[in-house]
This record gives C-alpha cells, sequence and structure tokens, in this order.
C-alpha cells in the first residue's frame, strides 16, 4: 500500500473545515478516508503517478494524446493519473 502522507490528510482536513463542511473532527475523518482510498487505487503502480496538475506542480506536463492510467473518484470529483512515463519536461 501507498504510504499516506500524515501532513497532507491534516491540510486537507484544514481545508475542508476552513469551508465550513463539517466539524473538524468530520473533516479529519473524512480526509483519512479519502487518503486510504486514494493509497488503495494506487497501490498497484510500480512506477510513479500524479494527476495532471501534480505533474505541472512537478515541472512536467503530459504528452498529448495520453490517457490516464487510472480514475479516482473523491468526493465526487474524478481524479486521473498519469505515470513518470506518459509525462515530459515542462520547457519555457
Amino acid at each position: 500500500m501507498k504510504k499516506i502522507n500524515k501532513s497532507e490528510v491534516m491540510r486537507n482536513a484544514w481545508k475542508m473545515f476552513k469551508q465550513g463542511l463539517a466539524t473538524f473532527s468530520e473533516c479529519l475523518k473524512k480526509s483519512w478516508e479519502n487518503a486510504k482510498v486514494l493509497a488503495e487505487a494506487l497501490k498497484d503502480f510500480t512506477e510513479e503517478v500524479h494527476t495532471w496538475y501534480g505533474w505541472k506542480m512537478l515541472g512536467f506536463m503530459v504528452k498529448h494524446g495520453s490517457e490516464n492510467v487510472k480514475q479516482v473518484v473523491i468526493n465526487g470529483r474524478i481524479l486521473s493519473f498519469f505515470t513518470k512515463s506518459q509525462v515530459e519536461p515542462l520547457t519555457e
């Protein structure tokens, strides 16, 4: 199973709480549930995987025409993931 980043779990919980979605304890519980779903969905990948935005933040862009390798629905949002072999460095 993919290692869960506890700092990211807490950051996501605070983000939900500040949006007024629920009490902090409920937001923290939901954030842990989301992290576990994501870790389970991505556990079989040996290659580095990120969303399109995640790769962009790391200085890469997804190659045109690449199909996602995995889609995960979290909080009603569809997250599409791409592997390292599907990206190339951004040119400025």
